[in-house]
């Protein structure tokens, strides 16, 4: 029988485990049973996938709480930082971007840009 996520974000990170041991157990199990009886395809199926939904929602509580721990540390694990893509990590900063080259620097000091008024 399917388990549904929604039932598995209610419990604690133990009972989880707990959970990911037995349905572990039902697998080898069931394993067992298609060599000496006869079962139904879908039943290995629906238990490997129930591991599934069990170890990410215990893996998810772990990121989370790891989160609330490292918050308000200066730097947070690379782990646990918002992914970015490369172009977005490799892009300059706003310090970089306003940044000239010397002589462009030189230039504007020795001729500032000049500004007239047309009076009538």
């Amino acid at each position: 029988m399917k388990i549904h996520t929604s039932e598995l974000r209610g419990k604690s990170v133990a009972e989880l485990e707990t959970m990911a041991c037995n349905l572990k157990e039902e697998l080898l199990r069931l394993r067992q049973q298609k060599n000496t009886q006869s079962l139904k395809p879908h039943e290995i199926r629906v238990v490997r996938k129930n591991i599934a939904r069990v170890l990410t929602v215990r893996t998810e509580k772990l990121y989370a709480e790891m989160y609330e721990k490292h918050k308000n540390d200066k730097r947070m694990p690379k782990d646990l930082r918002p992914r970015l893509t490369k172009a977005k990590r490799m892009a300059l900063t706003p310090r970089q971007r306003n940044m000239s080259v010397h002589s462009v620097c030189k230039r504007r000091r020795a001729y500032p840009r000049m500004y007239f008024s047309y009076s009538e």
